[in-house]
């Protein structure tokens, strides 16, 4: 009964701690949705918008409703200072629409609205430059979790296979086992490390999902990576001719498609209005008010609408003529700040397509990296079979097998840390395109 009850005590606490799996596409949406990084420029995009419609509105005229009234009390005769003040008995209420609208300001307007209308592109570029890049540190994050399992699976399997030739040598000289013992150790400390790390990993996966409570973080589900494999070996076979002709091909899809640059143009752009708008005040301004009076009583008590209200129109002209050069600093002011803009544009776009090229030479790198880790692995697990073997036969010492061990586990990470590399170079790769890297993979 006892060993029963504590069956079901333990299942039932291994359903409530079971930890909960996500696909990379679902961790991307949650991500879209969830991360205070992505939000900060989401409202940021929202606030551009709302000044966008807003300088619309300084295209229309503005209608007020205003009333006015004026109370003083009975007559009452003051003396200060040997002069006599009296203050009358006077009402006075007045009601009328005012009709405010800016017939002509340099251009301001239309500047300004220019200058609002380029910063709404540029926060809605900015937003999706930074939805790349979390759906890009989603995924780097996501197969970083995958990648630490496997080596983990292979500090495990080699720890036990340690483990078990060390039982072998039970009746062997004691330096032997001693020198197992010592590689076990190695190995234990490697797995600890990884742990470690691992639980770092998944620290950070849930500040970038938005999850703000760490048993509540779901774990990337165990994915295969066999399908980047296969277009690894397909891109191995390529000559360098058509290696070539697809980097052009891909930098040309850069230069079309990349928010940053998009981005830098349009700061350009904002800055021949930002110009624009400081060169305008040294241009006359002219407004117009025009009054429609509706009421008009001394009395309170006997307000009463006018019989034939009429409009009355004035006109506003403002010439400036010094305003303590603070007209012409920030015209210059401007002036030089259109001209930083054109040589930072020609920088960036210089940059950005260097590091879309080193992106891409990391790539290929990467994969020329993995089919020689490939090679390297499969001869190391060979020759520890054949060592291990030949062990067995007294043929080979203990520190041969040791070394032939040691290769193998070595050569297996390097291969798994490859194949990852070879992820994280592409998920870079994809993002300074700009193309939503790895939805579905």
């Amino acid at each position: 009964m006892k060993k029963f009850i504590s069956l079901i005590l333990f299942s039932m606490s291994a359903f409530l701690f079971a930890q909960q799996t996500i696909t990379l596409s679902q961790a991307l949406s949650q991500a879209r949705e969830n991360n205070l990084h992505l939000q900060n420029y989401y409202y940021q995009k929202e606030t551009a918008y709302w000044n966008y419609q807003n300088s619309k509105a300084m295209f229309m005229p503005k209608l007020n409703l205003v009333y006015n009234g004026v109370y003083r009390q009975d007559e009452i005769k003051r003396s200060i200072a040997n002069f006599d003040f009296v203050l009358q008995d006077k009402q006075n209420h007045i009601t009328r629409l005012q009709l405010d609208h800016v017939l002509f300001a340099g251009g301001k307007v239309y500047n300004a609205h220019r200058f609002q209308k380029i910063q709404n592109e540029t926060s809605v570029n900015l937003y999706q430059r930074i939805s790349f890049e979390t759906d890009m540190l989603v995924s780097n994050t996501y197969y970083s979790i995958l990648q630490n399992r496997e080596n983990l699976d292979v500090l495990q399997s080699h720890l036990v296979l340690c483990q078990a030739i060390k039982e072998d040598l039970s009746e062997t000289v004691e330096t032997d086992i001693l020198q197992w013992d010592l590689r076990i150790i190695e190995i234990e400390k490697q797995i600890v490390a990884t742990q470690n790390a691992q639980k770092t990993l998944i620290q950070q996966w849930g500040v970038v999902l938005g999850i703000p409570i760490i048993q509540d973080i779901p774990l990337p589900e165990d994915t295969s990576v066999d399908h980047f494999m296969l277009e690894i070996r397909e891109f191995a076979l390529l000559d360098n001719a058509t290696k070539t002709a697809k980097m052009n091909e891909y930098i040309e899809t850069v230069l079309e498609n990349n928010l940053y640059l998009r981005n830098i143009a349009l700061f350009q752009d904002a800055s021949k209005y930002r110009k624009n708008i400081d060169k305008a005040d040294f241009m006359p301004t002219v407004y117009m008010s025009a009054f429609y009076e509706l009421t008009n009583d001394t009395n309170i008590k006997d307000i009463k609408f006018l019989q034939e209200p009429a409009w009355q129109v004035g006109f506003n002209i403002s010439i400036p003529i010094f305003h303590g050069f603070r007209n012409f600093t920030n015209y210059k002011a401007s002036q030089n700040q259109l001209q930083a803009q054109g040589r930072n544009l020609i920088e960036n776009r210089r940059d950005q397509i260097e590091q879309a090229k080193q992106a891409w030479f990391d790539f290929d790198l990467s994969a020329s990296t993995i089919m020689q880790n490939e090679k390297y692995y499969n001869l190391a697990e060979r020759s520890l079979d054949i060592t291990k073997n030949l062990h067995d036969k007294n043929v080979f010492t203990n520190v041969a097998l040791i070394d032939a061990q040691n290769d193998a586990l070595q050569s297996h990470l390097n291969f798994i840390n490859s194949i990852y590399d070879y992820i994280s170079a592409k998920i870079k790769m994809e993002n300074f395109k700009h193309l939503r890297p790895l939805h579905n993979q």
